[in-house]
């Protein structure tokens, strides 16, 4: 824009002249005649073509040919070609160019040689630019170190951040801002460096004097989130009504996903005190008028929901979604059917399918494995295989989650479990690892210690080394047998000795060879 706007300038400027030297008749401009300014700004328009097409070579040859010592404009058209030719380290040699012809290199000039190295993502570059300036007092924006702020943290380069958040301080134009450190605390919240990122929020408090805006608690709040802390959510939302900053759609967000991951479900009465703590923060966002929801914000309360398992709430949360005026989305139902997953509800998780294909959304390998899961509570294994078949022929991508969650829907009849392995093999798939697992688990549920320990065998031709971990999985299927059924008496019991001999599940001293040898 500005190299737009001098060019025409120049060339009005220009014409106006010209337009009255031949009115005179004189045939003279000033000290210039018509045909140097005419060739002159023939020269200007070679050389604004050449900016353009980022040819630096061709545009400093039209400047030589002008015959004259180029001005901070043209120098700065320069660094503009280097820019467009993807050359930041042109860019930095031709201010320091600038510097020893004695042209000083302005705010522009700087701006466009930072944006050049950002573009690259050349924070190195990007860094020497703003060092080089200020060892030579050469004026930049707080834009331009924002920008290299926020490309180093998204690199993963902490310790380079904080070494230009000390430059920054030194520096003699700029200052941080709100801006600046709001930056800081996402980019270090998101590498899962919670202290840094309270420090520099600490530091929003000292140094600005607005102090932290709604972002910056949002990013705290995040933070949070990333490292599992749900102990600080107290403290940050009493400070926010203390400076009175209005919370807003996002920190509802946070919030929720924090909260749906902080509260443990493993037991019946801890699911029913998440599920109401979710319920009364959603109940409680949906008092304030002021605060719309989006679609970040539905898909978390529905993933909250599902967590809990609770799919009345999570398909409630759908139907007001759309009431208002938020149109759910593939994550959405993907949220809610991992609900129905959990509560092990396949009808509505049948709904759902439906409902997504009346709306255009084609099923993904996550809709399919959440329904599949669904299948458990019922134990149709049929249902479950064609909902395998669905995906095969609709091109969904079969993953290793989907696979396991159709062995695990055979459960406890290990020989279902087995022809399915084999006709996944037939398909071309390869449950790996996982898949091992999920068999180990329904020869637990079926009883079957002998056909685990052939599992196993299986696994070490395939290159995976039992471990104590195959025989706790066997374990958990054990406890899930309908009714239970005893594992270490029968005539299985020596195939279970066995199993954990192979999955190394014993201390040396509890082998009977051990006792014999101290006997000996």
């Amino acid at each position: 824009m500005v190299l737009v706007g001098f060019l025409s300038g120049w060339s009005l400027w220009n014409g106006d002249r010209v337009a009255r030297s031949k009115r005179s008749g004189s045939g003279r401009c000033g000290w210039m005649t018509v045909e140097r300014i005419q060739q002159k700004e023939k020269l200007y328009v070679l050389f604004h073509d050449a900016v353009k097409r980022g040819d630096v070579a061709r545009a400093r040859l039209e400047l030589q040919r002008q015959g004259t010592s180029p001005s901070v404009i043209e120098y700065g058209m320069v660094v503009h070609a280097s820019r467009v030719a993807k050359n930041p380290r042109g860019c930095l040699r031709t201010m320091k160019e600038m510097m020893d012809n004695g042209v000083r290199p302005n705010v522009v000039v700087t701006r466009d040689t930072v944006l050049a190295c950002l573009e690259c993502r050349d924070h190195l570059a990007a860094m020497e630019a703003l060092s080089w300036s200020e060892r030579n007092s050469i004026r930049t924006d707080r834009s331009s170190w924002n920008s290299v702020l926020h490309l180093l943290l998204k690199k993963g380069k902490p310790a380079l951040a904080r070494e230009v958040y000390a430059l920054m301080l030194r520096s003699r134009f700029v200052r941080p801002t709100v801006h600046t450190f709001n930056i800081l605390i996402n980019g270090f919240g998101k590498l899962g460096e919670l202290k840094t990122a309270s420090y520099f929020f600490g530091l929003a408090l000292i140094r600005t004097r607005s102090g932290p805006d709604i972002v910056s608690y949002n990013s705290l709040i995040d933070s949070c989130r990333r490292s599992h802390n749900a102990e600080l959510i107290k403290p940050i939302l009493s400070s926010m009504r203390h400076r009175k900053v209005r919370s807003n759609v996002r920190t509802s967000t946070v919030v929720m996903r924090l909260t749906a991951r902080a509260i443990s479900v493993s037991r019946d009465h801890m699911r029913e005190t998440a599920r109401r703590r979710i319920a009364g923060l959603y109940a409680a966002f949906q008092k304030r008028r002021d605060l719309k929801p989006d679609s970040y914000y539905i898909n978390a309360v529905i993933d909250a929901f599902s967590r809990v398992g609770d799919v009345e709430n999570a398909r409630k949360v759908l139907k007001d979604a759309a009431a208002r005026g938020v149109r759910p989305d593939l994550v959405s139902y993907n949220s809610a059917l991992a609900a129905c997953g959990r509560g092990g509800d396949f009808a509505a998780a049948q709904e759902l399918l439906e409902e997504m294909k009346g709306l255009g959304f084609r099923p993904d390998s996550y809709s399919i494995c959440s329904a599949i899961c669904a299948v458990r509570g019922v134990e149709d294994f049929a249902a479950a295989l064609s909902l395998y078949e669905e995906a095969v022929a609709i091109g969904c991508r079969i993953t290793k989650p989907l696979m396991n969650a159709l062995l695990l829907s055979a459960t406890p009849n290990f020989q279902q479990a087995l022809a399915l392995w084999y006709r996944l093999l037939n398909d071309g798939q390869r449950p790996g690892r996982s898949g091992f697992e999920a068999l180990i688990r329904i020869c637990g549920a079926a009883g079957r210690p002998d056909e685990a320990l052939r599992v196993t065998y299986a696994m070490e031709k395939e290159g995976w080394e039992p471990d104590p971990v195959l025989y706790r999985i066997f374990l958990v299927g054990a406890s899930e047998q309908k009714p239970p059924a005893p594992t270490r008496t029968g005539w299985r019991q020596p195939y279970l000795y066995l199993l954990r001999v192979r999955c190394r599940a014993f201390q040396p001293v509890e082998l009977p060879i051990e006792r014999i040898r101290i006997r000996w």
